[in-house]
């Protein structure tokens, strides 16, 4: 099955294109507001050098959330308006599973934290798992969450990895909340593949299908509320206190 995986959820994104699970070629961008006018053009120029010109995928796979609001829409929406020009199904893959695929092989759990603004992280916790899953030898412990950094770390394993863009500016809370046993990724780990998030997306439709109408069902993985949603509902409780 031929893969086109995308990721728009930073200012580094990319994509990548797969044949089964083994990887053709993937591009990683630095992208910071113009996602939507890079994809197609890499899309274009890669299969242009590969002399595919009329490679199709079979499958398109996207890193739908947590992250950027704005990103993750661009990216969420190129996903579903390729999948609907070539009737193909399309994967949404959580950011958080894309980036512990990279971290497939560690016997510690993995706290993966993602800055979401407002003294808050994205966070996804992972545990080892006894038997082979679809991200390796991780499973996830807990459902992906938004909260203040002290609240997602609540649970946390004190041999913990910790992954994370920026984590430096939290180093010394999280060894204050955790002791001195955990251990900080280099930056590079944190990256969001796009191979990562195909061969994902790849595992899930053979496992659990979609459909071609999944063009008009995937939705971003927001996590949280957008600004304007936060600002509302900061007036309406201001007005019932007032």
């Amino acid at each position: 099955m031929k893969v086109l995986a995308l990721y728009t959820g930073t200012h580094l994104g990319g994509l990548a294109l797969l044949e089964g699970e083994s990887l053709l070629a993937e591009v990683l961008l630095e992208m910071h507001r113009t996602h939507s006018e890079r994809l197609l053009p890499t899309l274009e120029d890669l299969l242009h050098r590969l002399g595919r010109r009329d490679w199709r995928p079979d499958l398109v796979a996207v890193a739908h959330g947590p992250g950027a609001f704005t990103s993750l829409r661009i990216g969420v929406t190129a996903a579903k308006a390729m999948a609907y020009g070539w009737k193909v199904p399309v994967q949404g893959v959580s950011t958080l599973d894309a980036i512990a695929f990279g971290l497939r092989q560690s016997a510690r759990p993995v706290l993966i934290l993602l800055g979401a603004r407002e003294e808050e992280v994205y966070a996804g916790y992972y545990e080892p798992a006894p038997e082979e899953t679809e991200l390796g030898h991780l499973r996830p412990a807990r459902e992906p969450v938004c909260l203040p950094l002290s609240e997602a770390l609540q649970g946390v394993a004190p041999e913990a990895l910790i992954v994370g863009e920026g984590i430096e500016h939290y180093q010394k809370e999280i060894v204050a909340r955790l002791g001195g046993g955990v251990q900080f990724a280099d930056a590079a780990a944190a990256w969001c593949h796009p191979s990562a998030v195909g061969i994902l997306a790849l595992r899930r439709q053979r496992q659990r299908p979609v459909s071609k109408e999944s063009a008009f069902e995937l939705a971003p993985l927001y996590l949280r509320r957008s600004a304007p949603e936060r600002r509302m509902v900061r007036e309406q409780l201001a007005e019932r206190s007032s």
